[in-house]
């Protein structure tokens, strides 16, 4: 067995090599100047019928984003209407006159990507991100989804029922209750002082109303097709004509104008339904 004394002789000297190792390392040089960032270019262009095209080539990666974006959605529900933009996208989920959503879904899986349909005050989204190969395919889906859509009447009260459950959420949430009454103040009639709808109204709902919605508010005059990534700008461009070319013109984009309330009124929400803290 070696000494203590050679095992504490030899850890020194470990030490030192090391220690002159490091000593003879470089300071690393500057970092290069960073580059300025450009925003890329955008082909944009008006179909006959209105509809609004703007291709944008970004990246490197082999994959594209289309958004079909309808300016249209709760801004242009009644007063007894609430949330009936929301029925309707959801309606436009489950499918299109030739194809459910479950074999929309699988399709462009198959393309490896998915699709999504959202509604805001503003507007309402159709989109869909695939790889590049398939932007064409995508494009045909979404329009079908848009312009087709099978509205079926036995899936309504189960989706009533799912904005139900929504509500009672949302409506147990202090901040929201808070909300609703804070727009209720300062947009008063207009509809973005309607936040939250009654439980009779979205019983009130009917595959009719959601058809006249549909109806009144969805065309080519206030639809715009976004394609971003890196794709084949001439077939995505002729997909677009093909998928849309053909759509209804529909309504000018018309936006009620809101003109907010100055005031330095001090609101209470009673909660007396709901849990407090002292």
């Amino acid at each position: 067995m070696k000494p203590i004394s050679q095992y504490l002789i030899t850890l020194i000297l470990s030490f030192l090599f090391v220690s002159g190792i490091q000593a003879q390392k470089q300071t690393p040089p500057a970092g290069g100047t960073p580059q300025d960032f450009k925003l890329p270019e955008k082909d944009s262009k008006k179909l006959k019928n209105g509809l609004s095209v703007m291709l944008v080539q970004y990246g490197a990666i082999p994959k594209v984003d289309v958004n079909v974006i309808v300016k249209t959605g709760n801004i242009h529900e009644g007063a007894d209407e609430v949330w009936l933009a929301d029925l309707t996208a959801d309606l436009m989920g489950e499918g299109t006159t030739s194809m459910d959503f479950k074999t929309i879904a699988k399709k462009v899986a198959a393309m490896g990507g998915e699709v999504n349909i959202a509604t805001g005050p503003n507007q309402t989204t159709i989109s869909g991100s695939v790889l590049s190969e398939f932007a064409p395919d995508l494009i045909k889906i979404l329009a079908d989804i848009l312009i087709n859509p099978s509205l079926p009447a036995s899936e309504i009260e189960r989706l009533k029922n799912d904005l139900k459950r929504q509500l009672t959420v949302q409506k147990g949430v202090p901040q929201s209750q808070a909300l609703e009454k804070f727009r209720s103040i300062i947009y008063k009639e207009h509809p973005y002082g309607r936040v939250f709808p009654t439980q009779e109204m979205l019983d009130a709902y009917t595959l009719e109303k959601v058809k006249g919605f549909y109806d009144k508010n969805f065309g080519a005059k206030r639809t715009v097709v976004y394609a971003v990534g890196k794709f084949d700008e001439g077939k995505v461009s002729s997909a677009i004509e093909e998928a849309f070319g053909e759509w209804k013109d529909g309504p000018e984009v018309d936006y009620p104008v809101a003109t907010p309330v100055k005031t330095n009124e001090v609101a209470m929400v009673d909660r007396s339904n709901h849990l407090q803290y002292p």
